[in-house]
């Protein structure tokens, strides 16, 4: 074995200097190796002890150097993996089209990616096999032939693409089919949490699951994120209303209605069920029969201006329910047009439709007050002649909440002196999944506590005068009800069964987050 060089020449130069003398040399000869000079005088044994220090500290400093460029690169995971990103991850080709495999590099040459073991990464890899069936890029006779396919290399494509560091947690789930139960269980819990809590939950380490209650072992801050955002969302049951129990008493023509089948619209001829949005509200001719009357425009506190968004369809919404049980003149719906680039002045017509002196935009902003607050509903005004002062006018936007948003946005921009008001206390019972807090609701909920609150204002009658006043009202949600019991019962016929995530929006089955927070579970019912 050869020697040191540098302890060769060191002990060359201890050997040939006296043990009381001055080491002559040696200073210079460590500045020269090591950066620094030592200073004194001594003997061969402390100049010995010195050397075996240098020595060592130098190879420390050669294991650390050895250490960092064997330290395995972690990359940052990718918006989506390509499909050669899954092919290169795939210990057998034999179930890929050649095109894919003749593009793949050679195996020594494919490159070693590793992520860090995230609920994200394994997401990601069974979306990547997803596209890679449905686009053919497996070989095989079906659809279900390649996802299978996908499905039993899963765990080896996660493995390729695993960091070494997470190894110990990704064998935990070496069982066939293990893991890609797990990755089926992520995905669905996924699908019931905001844009914003999706980013962090695809970052939070794959957690291993406890032996005793088979829940995933997640970190206390994303549990801590969790219970912060269901408790926006969800919607606590109100008194003798639990999401919609309660209500029935309002509707005793509803088992009437439901037997009623799709009729032809008297006015466009197409089929469609009690009424026709697109002619003005127009009820089918079984259905007018047992629908009660519509509500006059002198029993509601205001009229309405709806601002349909292009990407709603005015038969499907809430708000057209209003179409059908309030009388004529009392609803008007202007349109908010897609604009090609360069056309924002479009919109000005819309603008001209609103007059901010008599118009309110119903919309929770951040200056908005309360309709009980804002002054324009109160006992003076319900006895003033129509003359004096015109009834005030709804501005409500027919969207979802991100586009509503914008819409308000613009409209605030283009009106500064438009007036916001919003409702007071009120819980949504939409079943649809929405994740702007228990307080937000469908267009024709809104539409129905505002015409409440409203005459609460006017009249501020108590007890049953007040529920006797509101009583005209309950119509306006006797179609939102209806369309309720059609989606459970179609729900039940196809076996799907559950209840609904607007309702529950902690989840069931698979979904479930519940069992994951502490001491809290969704009580609604349906």
């Amino acid at each position: 074995m050869s020697k040191d060089p540098a302890r060769t020449s060191l002990n060359t130069c201890i050997m040939s200097t006296s043990k009381t003398t001055a080491w002559t040399g040696f200073s210079e000869h460590m500045e020269a190796i090591y950066g620094s000079a030592p200073t004194g005088h001594g003997n061969s044994a402390d100049f010995e002890a010195m050397l075996e220090a240098a020595l060592a500290k130098e190879a420390g400093e050669a294991a650390s150097k050895d250490e960092e460029k064997e330290k395995e690169q972690i990359h940052e995971m990718p918006v989506q993996f390509e499909p050669l990103d899954i092919v290169t991850a795939s210990e057998d080709d034999s179930l890929f089209v050649k095109a894919y495999i003749s593009s793949a590099p050679p195996p020594g040459e494919r490159p070693e990616r590793r992520y860090r073991l995230t609920c994200g990464l394994l997401i990601q890899v069974r979306h990547a096999n997803l596209r890679m069936a449905g686009r053919n890029i497996y070989a095989g006779a079906t659809l279900a032939d390649k996802e299978l396919a996908a499905n039993n290399r899963y765990f080896a494509q996660i493995s390729h693409f695993c960091c070494k560091e997470d190894r110990g947690v990704l064998e935990a789930y070496s069982g066939e089919g293990v893991l890609h139960e797990l990755v089926l269980e992520l995905v669905s819990k996924k699908m019931i949490l905001s844009k914003k809590l999706v980013k962090v939950f695809e970052a939070e380490p794959l957690p291993l699951r406890d032996e005793h209650t088979g829940l995933l072992k997640f970190r206390a801050s994303f549990v801590t994120a969790l219970e912060e955002y269901f408790h926006r969302v969800e919607k606590p049951v109100s008194e003798g209303e639990g999401a919609g129990v309660g209500r029935e008493r309002w509707f005793p023509e509803m088992d009437s209605l439901m037997a009623i089948g799709r009729e032809e619209c008297d006015g466009c001829h197409l089929m469609r069920g009690l009424y026709c949005a697109n002619c003005g509200g127009r009820r089918t001719r079984e259905a007018e029969k047992v629908l009660p009357r519509r509500i006059s425009k002198a029993e509601m506190p205001f009229d309405i201006l709806m601002v349909l968004h292009y990407q709603e369809t005015w038969n499907r919404s809430t708000g057209a329910h209003a179409s059908a049980l309030i009388d004529d003149g009392v609803l008007t719906v202007v349109h908010w047009e897609q604009l090609e680039e360069g056309q924002g002045g479009e919109r000005r017509g819309i603008v001209d439709q609103i007059d901010p002196q008599r118009d309110v935009l119903l919309f929770p902003s951040s200056q908005a007050v309360t309709i009980g607050d804002s002054g324009l509903w109160s006992p003076s005004s319900a006895t003033s002649a129509p003359s004096a002062r015109p009834k005030p006018r709804l501005v409500v936007l027919e969207a979802n909440w991100s586009y509503a948003k914008s819409m308000a946005g613009w409209l605030t921009a283009q009106m500064p002196t438009l007036k916001h008001v919003c409702l007071a206390d009120v819980t949504g019972t939409y079943w649809r999944f929405q994740d702007e807090g228990a307080s937000a609701l469908s267009t024709i909920e809104a539409l129905y506590h505002s015409a409440c609150q409203a005459t609460k204002a006017m009249t501020a009658p108590a007890g049953a005068e007040m529920r006797e006043r509101e009583a005209p009202f309950h119509n306006l949600l006797l179609l939102f009800e209806y369309q309720r019991k059609r989606m459970l019962a179609a729900k039940e016929k196809e076996g799907k069964g559950g209840v609904p995530l607007g309702l529950v929006p902690t989840g069931y089955g698979l979904h479930a987050w519940g069992p994951y927070l502490r001491g809290r579970s969704s009580q609604n019912i349906l």
